[in-house]
């Protein structure tokens, strides 16, 4: 997750290896905390359906493909139980980051900030915001509270 923050920071651009390697190791984290593959369906399922509206917003525009990607191998880990609550901290982190981007795009160019492009002050409001940081830091505040977090932790206990 961090790895992909930094890049959305950075470049704009969330690189595929990060949803692929979320959507991917759900399947040995969930087997590990003992979750049966019904359940297992379950968190999946709630990914893929994500997917579904997700694919409206990226063809409209109002979404980047690695934010979309990223959202979908998240919600796999969100599972149904906790979507809703991870979609609006999600987006109220979001609505914060849109506020601050577009406050420091009024500053005069800071000469820190020359790094990042989407944040000169010749860049207009149309220009992408780096949504992926506020997906990535939903998921990270919600994850001690999951299902998976959960049963990792009740498996380890038994272990040791």
């Amino acid at each position: 997750m961090a790895w992909g923050m930094v890049s959305d920071i950075r470049t704009l651009n969330i690189p595929n290896v990060i949803p692929v390697i979320l959507f991917v190791l759900f399947l040995p984290a969930s087997l590990m905390a003992g979750w049966s593959f019904g359940d297992i369906a379950l968190q999946y399922g709630a990914g893929l359906a994500l997917l579904v509206p997700l694919i409206f917003l990226y063809a409209g525009g109002y979404i980047g493909g690695g934010d979309l990607k990223l959202l979908v191998a998240t919600a796999v880990w969100i599972g149904w139980q906790a979507m809703a609550t991870y979609l609006i901290t999600a987006a109220l982190i979001g609505g914060g980051l849109a506020l601050i981007v577009l406050s420091l795009r009024k500053m005069p160019e800071l000469p820190y900030l020359r790094r990042l492009p989407w944040l000169r002050p010749s860049t207009g409001p149309a220009e992408g915001i780096p949504y992926g940081v506020a997906i990535a830091v939903a998921a990270i505040i919600l994850f001690p509270r999951l299902d998976i977090a959960l049963a990792g932790e009740a498996a380890l206990a038994r272990l040791f």
